[in-house]
């Protein structure tokens, strides 16, 4: 079942505060410094991190530590649906002071888990009790340091370095099943399970990101989307159709103008 989601308050009066947010599309990324340390929980589908000239693949499951003041972009695949603890000054001592994946806290996916069905925000309720004990439990995790796409199975992350390199996607998957010895229709189902989306998919809004990204560049629609591995700028137009919220489009074809 599909969590629900509450936003607590825009300012923030507590210590710490659990908010939410779902991508019915794909959100382009922003470059944001945050004065306050987070954590962001991937309840469903993933996301793109960007920390300096590094992109961290963030799968389902995932809890990823942003330390206060950290400047980071994230891209919201369409699907994603994001938890973000966010922690006053007032709690940071003991919290980590660098990026990346927590680990060492069991408690820590059943609270989450436990936080997005709340509907009753109330901080002298049940949801500002089990903030507190959140609050404690991220002073019990660890970091884990790892390569960007380290989150994901090794199989799995071959296939998406190179959906991301722009090499062939389909060599590289069918060299996964000879590792693995597992049947070519596998591999679609363990995508979904990892990423919430098909190869095909997750290979689409890549491409549609870095022909955007190419247009920002200089590159006309067309090269940019042929840059990309697209075959033309009728394909780019229907993932622009498919993936960016209308206002995102009035915003390209007046950029293109």
């Amino acid at each position: 079942m599909r969590p629900r989601f509450a936003t607590s308050a825009v300012s923030m009066p507590y210590p710490i505060e659990f908010l939410c947010q779902t991508s019915c599309h794909l959100e382009l990324p922003q470059r944001q410094r945050d004065p306050h340390a987070q954590l962001l929980h991937l309840y469903a589908g993933s996301a793109l991190l960007r920390l300096g000239k590094q992109q961290w693949l963030l799968p389902k499951g995932a809890s990823f530590w942003l330390p206060a003041e950290c400047l980071y972009g994230l891209t919201r695949l369409a699907g994603a649906q994001i938890g973000r603890v966010r922690c006053s000054v007032r709690i940071s001592q003991g919290l980590p002071t660098e990026a990346g994946f927590l680990t060492g806290a069991p408690l820590l996916p059943a609270l989450l888990d436990s936080l997005s069905q709340d509907t009753d925000l109330d901080w002298q309720g049940a949801h500002g009790r089990k903030l507190l004990v959140l609050r404690d439990t991220l002073q019990t995790c660890s970091l884990r340091q790892q390569a960007p796409l380290a989150a994901l199975d090794p199989g799995l992350a071959a296939v998406v370095e190179a959906i991301m390199a722009g090499g062939d996607a389909s060599a590289q998957a069918t060299a996964w099943t000879h590792t693995t010895g597992l049947s070519p229709r596998s591999l679609p189902a363990r995508f979904r399970t990892a990423l919430d989306l098909g190869p095909s998919q997750w290979q689409s809004q890549w491409q549609l990101l870095q022909t955007l990204d190419g247009i920002k560049r200089g590159l006309s629609e067309a090269q940019a989307a042929t840059a990309a591995g697209l075959s033309g700028l009728a394909a780019y137009q229907r993932l622009v159709q498919r993936y960016l919220p209308k206002h995102a489009h009035a915003g390209n074809r007046s950029s293109a103008s």
